[in-house]
């Protein structure tokens, strides 16, 4: 029996680790073409789209960002009578601070997948 792997989306309880080695899972396959290949294709759009959600939900809804906080961001947004327009008088920031966290995190993974496939390609 073929060992089975549950995708982020399936699982409801996932550690930090976890999530990470997600991320780099799904990085793979950019980070092989961008090492075997001449030039980078549209194949990895589904695996970047994904990685990018898995990110997007660990800073803004699962609290695991240092930067951003345990908090979830869809709550603020949302608010309760007059506590949403916190976010509204936030001027973006909060948004501009998820979006900075969301690429430097993916970034840092994908470089640092880039470098384990170097590896067993050598």
């Amino acid at each position: 029996m073929l060992p089975y792997l549950m995708l982020a989306e399936d699982r409801a309880l996932m550690f930090d680790s976890e999530i990470r080695g997600q991320l780099a899972m799904l990085m793979g396959g950019r980070a092989a073409e961008q090492l075997t290949c001449s030039s980078v294709s549209t194949g990895a759009a589904d695996d970047i789209r994904r990685a990018t959600n898995l990110a997007l939900r660990s800073v803004s809804e699962f609290g695991l960002s240092a930067a951003v906080g345990p908090l979830n961001v869809g709550v603020l947004a949302a608010g309760d009578g007059d506590d949403g327009a916190w976010l509204m008088r936030d001027n973006g920031d909060m948004a501009k601070l998820v979006e900075a966290e969301v690429s430097s995190s993916t970034m840092f993974l994908f470089n640092d997948t880039v470098s384990v496939v170097n590896r067993l390609l050598d």
